[in-house]
């Protein structure tokens, strides 16, 4: 089996994302939905240590910030240039 490179869509993600979804509105709505599902398990004031496995450039942690911001975020990904992305936009996320 042939690995995918994603360090390759790691600059256009969010527009290949849209682009293969656009049938179905904006695609940040999926990203935000996922994580308000969390909210029904686990309590958005209680302080948490959260890990984002597969984190990619970061498309759920602007969520993981709004609904659980108490916690403290971590992150990691496969992708180099995904999580080189991701740490630019989210300076308070610790990523490894």
């Amino acid at each position: 089996m042939k690995k995918v490179n994603f360090d390759n869509y790691a600059n256009n993600y969010d527009q290949i994302l849209q682009e293969q979804h656009k049938s179905f509105g904006e695609i940040s709505y999926y990203s935000e939905h996922k994580v308000k599902i969390l909210t029904r398990f686990f309590s958005s004031n209680k302080s948490m240590n959260i890990l984002e496995y597969g984190c990619g450039i970061g498309r759920n942690l602007k969520y993981l910030k709004k609904y659980f911001p108490n916690s403290s975020l971590y992150a990691t990904d496969i992708s180099k240039e995904s999580l080189s992305i991701a740490k630019k936009e989210y300076v308070d996320v610790n990523f490894f």
